[in-house]
């Protein structure tokens, strides 16, 4: 499900938005029409979050986009997390770049990819025997992308030069200076957004996206989304990093590695930096210095040990050697914990569930666990089931067991799609 970017990045013309107050009749008519078409589409009131004009050139864009086909549900549907971040001056960029996007099957080696030269969504050609869910899940993840890159006007980069970083608009970049990407952020953020708004679930990018949940834990969700939705995240990254006194070099180290981790790149460089480490850090410098009697941020930080890829862990030493410790202890007490909930509710099925990551999110404020089990229905076939759990980590218990909904492809859609990829396998055998 790993979508690299293609650079360089396409070079854009934004367009400035000049937004002038619409009489009081027009405004009511908008916001009579918008409230009337986003009951159709399944969207309620407070998603549109007080945004009507835009919601109906939002949705006009949308729906005279051919190249989007029965995909434009899907666009539609991503609205509320639009409506929420995006500041009037950057909505006819966005609603440009809205009416160029595009769909298309290609033999790629990854589940799915944008690539912003040519707003271009691909889908492997490989992947769609794969569930309804998982194809659902790469688009979402994709559409992310698209998203983050427009959604506060023309994207800015951060170059280093040895010395001193500095920040430079996209199209201007010459190539001069290094640049410093924070492509673990934007990948955790395209999965985590997923997963928060929509999925309930995540199965890729583990590492990514526990580490800026466990930043979510430190700092709060505002820091977080500002820094995810921001045209500059490595910028406000680097900042954070800086906070905790560390000098640019160690911070340009930490940003290669953590690419690393993200993409599987053990064998450009060894890497030096844990993800833990930093975690520990940001803890001691925003919260105190007593995290080993956080049982939440113990389990989070024992969460990131194990959110490493099963072919390459984390094999360095620990610039804070009390999380080896932590990681033993917390792996005890997720025995007793996944015992305990299985009591409550049949959800963990495998014996090695605690030595496993599980996917952690923040859904309105509350952290939940989410884990993705298999089982079979009176057809003898295998059904994927999303089980919601929110535990009192001090006090061990379950709080909370639900169901979440699946996301689901429109089934004509899906057949299209598989019938496609039944072809071109036939074409290469």
């Amino acid at each position: 499900m790993k979508s690299l970017r293609k650079i360089p990045y396409a070079l854009l013309n934004g367009a400035i938005l000049l937004t002038m107050a619409l009489p009081s009749g027009c405004a009511s008519t908008a916001r009579k029409d918008a409230i009337a078409k986003a009951g159709q589409l399944g969207i309620s009131q407070d998603e549109l979050h007080g945004q009507y004009s835009f919601f109906l050139e939002y949705t006009d864009r949308v729906e005279k986009n051919k190249k989007l086909g029965d995909l434009s549900e899907f666009i539609i549907r991503l609205f509320p997390e639009v409506a929420e971040h995006i500041q009037d001056e950057n909505k006819a960029l966005f609603l440009d770049k809205l009416g160029q996007l595009q769909f298309e099957i290609g033999d790629i080696e990854f589940g799915g990819q944008y690539d912003s030269s040519s707003e271009k969504v691909l889908f492997s050609n490989k992947y769609y025997q794969w569930d309804e869910f998982d194809n659902c899940f790469i688009l979402y993840h994709e559409m992310m992308h698209f998203v983050d890159r427009y959604i506060d006007g023309t994207e800015q980069r951060l170059a280093y030069n040895g010395r001193d970083f500095s920040v430079v608009e996209d199209s201007l970049y010459n190539g001069d200076d290094p640049l410093v990407n924070s492509y673990f952020a934007e990948e955790g953020m395209a999965d985590l957004y997923v997963a928060k708004t929509l999925s309930k679930s995540y199965d890729s990018y583990y590492s990514a996206c526990n580490f800026l949940t466990t930043m979510e834990y430190i700092y709060g969700s505002d820091v977080v989304e500002d820094m995810l939705f921001d045209r500059n995240t490595s910028r406000m990254f680097v900042s954070l990093l800086q906070e905790l006194d560390y000098d640019n070099a160690k911070i340009v180290k930490i940003m290669k590695d953590f690419d690393a981790y993200t993409y599987d790149f053990w064998d450009a460089e060894p890497v030096s930096y844990s993800f833990e480490d930093v975690l520990v850090d940001m803890y001691q410098k925003k919260i105190g210095n007593d995290w080993q009697k956080d049982p939440i941020f113990c389990y989070l930080l024992y969460n990131q040990t194990l959110a490493y890829t099963q072919e390459r862990s984390f094999s360095g030493n620990y610039i804070h050697s009390e999380i080896a410790s932590v990681k033993e202890k917390e792996m005890e007490k997720m025995r007793t914990r996944c015992a305990t909930i299985n009591r409550a509710a049949d959800v963990f099925q495998e014996e090695d569930d605690p030595e496993k990551s599980h996917a952690v999110i923040y859904i309105d404020g509350e952290l939940w666990l989410s884990e993705r089990t298999w089982i079979l229905n009176e057809k003898d076939e295998y059904e994927l089931e999303i089980h919601l759990l929110r535990y009192d980590f001090e006090n061990e218990t379950l709080l909370e067991h639900r169901m979440a909904d699946l996301l689901e492809f429109p089934e004509r859609l899906h057949k299209e799609y598989l019938e496609k990829s039944r072809i071109d396998t036939a074409e290469t055998t």
